[in-house]
């Protein structure tokens, strides 16, 4: 496989120009330039001096933050003397990791670019017994560095969507090949996820293996919220003290947050004391859906605005990192978005976290990233997909006239996800195994 990464790095060394304007772009926008040095290899001091034995886990945003903290707290567990460092892209996965990575992480810091040069310095400074990956977080340089240096390299969580495996089948196989080829370990969420990995290259070894164990984001570690805390939130976040709430959490586009406003319109002619609260994935887009509801004649608060003296409105645009989670918890249903067009990555979020609080969940028709997910949960009632905008006010139209309907599929999902807890403890188990022998 050494003649993929020189053709992978004169791909690079051609594309180098386009690359740049890329990178200045991203960092003009702001959405590369924290921690831009570190994406340059300049890690910080006090993660090259610490000489402990280390496993370095990489998410790269909220989401897959989300997933690798139970995992990394089994390490913890089982790994003591060891310290573990969490990498992630995005700021929002800084940020996550910051407020709720807790001891888990002993260090966070962004990944470097996937320039050879660069992850052989960091890779060299951290020098980690173990290093594992989330979900499809695949970088050719940065594995093959990995293992060049003697550390041992793991997926978990793993997933590849069908349209993915067919651009990567059609486009970049031998790159696929060379990559799975420097994993170790390949621990997917479904069979269909671990037949498209192997279908994309047989692993470098007999010691590599591709196993299904299912979803880690199952094992999160949610707020405990009993009667008097929920209405304890409700009132801080200034919602009318009775009447049903709809939370639509991680929307992603104007289009799909214009859905929302015209489906709730429609729902507050018959259910007037109907409440919503609107989390937008990116943070900064929050504004535009103050601008969006207000255009529609909707009442609205921004919650890093609210004050002791804010008045009560029946809508809020949630600006806040880290909360959402906990505010599903007040729902009577939710939606969550990046399911309506246009979609990021094929589509879907985290529609876990609102079926672990006991609440039906509704999606739109694009959901490609949280397939295994929803084919778990819609049997049971606890995940809807709309086709349309029309469905979506029909199937929510619905869990309000019958409270009784609501509160059952609510609840079949969480028990569901009661029996699928304890993916972590294994995926954690065979990570430690890995650690100690060259097979497994």
């Amino acid at each position: 496989m050494q003649w993929m990464r020189v053709k992978y790095n004169l791909g690079l060394a051609v594309l180098s120009p386009v690359i740049a304007v890329y990178l200045v772009n991203r960092y003009l926008s702001g959405k590369s330039r924290p921690g831009w040095s570190q994406r340059w290899g300049h890690i910080p001091l006090e993660i090259a001096s610490d000489c402990r034995p280390t496993v370095w886990v990489h998410g790269a945003s909220a989401g897959e933050v989300v997933a690798a903290i139970p995992v990394m707290n089994e390490l913890k567990q089982l790994l003591p003397g060891w310290r573990i460092l969490l990498s992630v892209i995005t700021p929002a996965g800084y940020e996550m990791a910051q407020k709720q990575a807790g001891e888990a992480a002993d260090e966070v810091f962004y990944l470097p670019f996937d320039f050879p040069w660069v992850v052989q310095s960091v890779v060299k400074a951290i020098h980690p017994k173990l290093f594992v990956t989330l979900e499809s977080e695949l970088w050719p340089n940065l594995l093959y560095a990995l293992r060049a240096n003697g550390a041992k390299t793991a997926l978990i969580n793993g997933r590849k969507s069908v349209r993915s495996y067919q651009r990567a089948k059609q486009y970049a196989s031998g790159i696929f090949r060379w990559m799975i080829g420097n994993l170790d370990l390949l621990l997917m969420q479904s069979s269909a996820d671990a037949d498209r990995m192997t279908q994309l290259g047989e692993p470098r070894s007999t010691a590599t293996k591709c196993l299904v164990m299912g979803n880690s984001k199952l094992d999160q570690v949610l707020p405990k919220v009993d009667v008097d805390a929920s209405a304890s939130l409700r009132s801080s976040l200034h919602l009318p003290a009775d009447g049903p709430v709809w939370v639509v959490g991680s929307t992603r586009s104007a289009e799909e947050e214009a859905i929302i406003i015209r489906v709730y319109s429609k729902l507050t002619a018959q259910h007037h004391d109907l409440s919503m609260i609107v989390a937008p994935r990116q943070l900064p887009r929050a504004p535009f859906i103050v601008q969006q509801l207000t255009e529609a004649g909707i009442r609205c608060n921004l919650k890093s605005q609210l004050t002791d003296n804010s008045d009560t409105c029946p809508v809020l645009v949630l600006d806040t990192m880290g909360e959402l989670a906990s505010v599903y918890s007040i729902a009577d249903f939710a939606f969550v978005g990046n399911t309506f067009a246009p979609v990021v990555q094929g589509g879907g979020q985290n529609i876990l976290q609102p079926v672990a609080f006991a609440k039906p969940v509704l999606i739109g028709p694009l959901y490609a990233t949280i397939k295994n997910e929803t084919e778990l949960l819609a049997p049971v009632g606890a995940v809807t997909v709309a086709a349309n905008e029309e469905e979506l006010y029909v199937e929510a139209l619905a869990l309000l006239k019958d409270p009784e309907l609501c509160l059952g599929k609510g609840e079949a999902g969480r028990k569901l996800l009661d029996t699928q807890r304890g993916v972590s403890a294994r995926c954690a188990a065979l990570l430690v195994k890995l650690t100690e022998s060259p097979s497994l």
